[in-house]
């Protein structure tokens, strides 16, 4: 157990690789986090690149525990279950410099390029395929974007996937603003993840870290300086080890042991 530190208050986990990825742990997981006293256990805070209706659907078809909130389209969206203002707010709060059809028109000019489907659009965020991109193709559409006035953090992951949001989103100033929102200091705060979009939730100051061997490389080079603690077991088997390790658990039961 972590005693030296606060008590955690609100834990904040990606799903998928992290949560997801194995049937079994994921019950695992679910049985474990719902067999703590609701009054008593941290805030659970799902952190997401999906949409939040994307996710919504998912809780209740692979049924995962559920949440206080939602954070969704890569820390473009919040959903807060009892304050319908949240979701505005928020949006309201990363809008400034945000010019979706002008990102568009310079990222659409990059080769190689191809716009990627969305199934539940999203305003705040613009996703594209751009296979096998260098860091110096990163760095010179940063500086394209720049260049046009825009105010926005661009997001590259898994040698694919191309994300354009404000540059006041992502998942850790998402997780920010929820935080300062509903008044718990960052150093009650754990986080899991297992892809590279995660970093900044890890990076930010105070917050513990659960980082499951799974994870990918980006994310391991982008954690290695804030020290998270690194698991010896995958996916929800592992963030459950890391739950023990921080207190949240006395001891997790197997699933051997639980039938």
């Amino acid at each position: 157990m972590d005693g030296a530190r606060s008590p955690v208050r609100l834990f904040a986990s990606d799903i998928d690789d992290t949560i997801l990825g194995d049937a079994a742990t994921a019950e695992q997981f679910r049985i474990a986090w719902e067999s703590l006293d609701a009054d008593q256990r941290p805030l659970l805070v799902y952190n997401t690149a999906r949409s939040i209706g994307d996710t919504r659907w998912l809780l209740l078809d692979r049924r995962l525990p559920e949440p206080e909130f939602i954070i969704g389209g890569l820390g473009t969206e919040m959903h807060d279950p009892v304050d319908a203002l949240a979701a505005e707010e928020f949006r309201a709060s990363i809008a400034a410099g945000w010019n979706r059809p002008e990102v568009e028109r310079v990222v659409e000019a990059l080769p190689g390029v191809r716009r990627r489907a969305q199934d539940f659009p999203n305003p705040c965020r613009s996703s594209w395929h751009w296979p096998c991109a260098t860091h110096g193709d990163i760095a010179r559409a940063e500086i394209l974007l720049k260049k046009a006035g825009l105010e926005v953090a661009v997001n590259y992951t898994g040698g694919m996937c191309l994300d354009i949001i404000p540059r006041g989103a992502g998942k850790g100033n998402a997780l920010t603003w929820l935080c300062r929102r509903i008044a718990v200091p960052l150093d009650a705060v754990l986080v899991a993840g297992a892809s590279g979009d995660n970093s900044s939730m890890f990076a930010l100051a105070g917050v513990r870290g659960i980082l499951v061997p799974n994870a990918s490389r980006e994310l391991f080079i982008g954690t290695g300086p804030f020290k998270p603690l690194i698991t010896r077991k995958k996916m929800a088997e592992g963030v459950l080890a890391g739950l023990e390790h921080f207190g949240i658990f006395d001891r997790v039961v197997s699933p051997a042991e639980h039938a």
